[in-house]
């Protein structure tokens, strides 16, 4: 008997549009969009494609007039906005292009703040190896300002996977970065997920960060609105 895996996330028939009906504008037309446990792919597409929009979807920030997304096994769109908050700090993790840290706690407290926000124990010596992994064990206690771009990016990464989510969704990880750190935060954030054994989804417009995946899946294929209409995003 062949076992099916349940997919980390689902997404069926999804439609979100911007507007009132008689004047909407469609954003997102999804008919279908998986990704299984452990998988890693890079969504490309330029600016306008509705990138940004779709992982803010996945995170349960924005909910679709229509269909089907489920993440973990969770349909986000049957929860309200304070179980969707909730859902979200314990089983995903987000890395912002423009880090988002906090400029006056040093990069332990930055991901131990980040840990605190899943409701479960802060595990320290978890939090504390990450940080090692990262390249940050001598940085520990140093702020955003006394760190470098790369540095402060890989504290996001480190924020994110504290919580030990099941999937990490970065939108433009690598914008902030010069071409050759790009390639070393992107390998990074692949190994760092792989040994984690959590999920990744990456956003970009950067040939650099979308060769460095396996699949890549061009966001102008999976939605179908920004083909006819356009969208923002």
């Amino acid at each position: 008997m062949t076992l099916t895996v349940p997919m980390i996330v689902e997404i069926n028939d999804l439609v979100l549009q911007y507007g009132n009906v008689s004047e909407s504008l469609p954003i997102l037309s999804v008919p279908r969009w998986e990704l299984q446990p452990n998988e890693q792919v890079a969504v490309s597409g330029p600016s306008g494609s509705g990138k940004s929009t779709f992982l803010n979807v996945l995170a349960g920030l924005l909910i679709p007039q229509s269909g089907q997304v489920s993440v973990c096994g969770q349909d986000l769109t049957r929860l309200g906005e304070a179980q969707r908050d909730r859902f979200r700090a314990r089983h995903i993790g987000y890395i912002f292009q423009t880090f988002n840290l906090l400029q006056g706690y040093s990069a332990l407290e930055n991901v131990l703040l980040g840990a605190t926000f899943s409701h479960q124990a802060v595990d320290h010596p978890h939090i504390r190896a990450l940080l090692e992994r990262v390249g940050l064990g001598h940085r520990l206690h140093h702020r955003p300002a006394h760190l470098s771009i790369g540095e402060q990016q890989r504290v996001a990464i480190a924020r994110a996977l504290a919580k030990r989510p099941e999937i990490i969704l970065a939108d433009e990880p690598t914008g902030s970065l010069d071409p050759g750190h790009t390639r070393e935060i992107v390998q990074l954030l692949r190994d760092v997920c792989r040994d984690e054994r959590c999920s990744l989804v990456v956003v970009s417009h950067e040939p650099t960060v979308v060769g460095a995946f396996e699949r890549r899946d061009a966001f102008l294929t999976v939605n179908r609105a920004f083909a006819s209409q356009g969208a923002t995003g």
